[in-house]
């Protein structure tokens, strides 16, 4: 099922009429419009990601703190990615670098339309092999 999404959200995100994952929905009726591969393709792509990059007890804390504040409320995106990114902070996690900031993957995941641009990371060893690498 999952492989059928994907390719669905890949060939959404590669037309003229791509948008983002998410966006302003002013009526009911407009938000039938906007169930397509990239809501459904890649929205559970970013799902997938947060959950791989901040690691199940960071994602259940953030859940956990999510739905405690905001039980029986209305919320918007920021409520969320915002109770995930305390999680990330609370976990002193430093895998993606010191320079990571987790609202602003979020943004580039959920505001930006086209695909998601990959960046190395590589660290060297003194006899110029590769000590670790990772993708950003």
């Amino acid at each position: 099922m999952f492989n059928r999404y994907k390719g669905w959200a890949y060939r959404a995100d590669g037309l003229s009429s791509t948008h983002a994952i998410c966006g302003d929905v002013p009526t009911t009726a407009d938000a039938e419009t906007v169930f397509d591969g990239i809501s459904y393709g890649k929205g559970s792509a970013w799902l997938k990601q947060t959950y791989f990059i901040i690691g199940h007890d960071t994602m259940r804390a953030g859940l956990h703190k999510y739905f405690q504040d905001f039980s029986w409320k209305n919320t918007v995106l920021p409520d969320f990615v915002g109770s995930l990114n305390w999680a990330w902070e609370q976990s002193g996690n430093k895998s993606m670098g010191d320079n990571f900031n987790f609202t602003e993957w979020c943004d580039q995941w959920l505001k930006s339309s086209g695909a998601n641009v990959l960046e190395s990371v590589v660290e060297w060893n003194d006899d110029s092999s590769i000590k670790s690498l990772k993708l950003k």
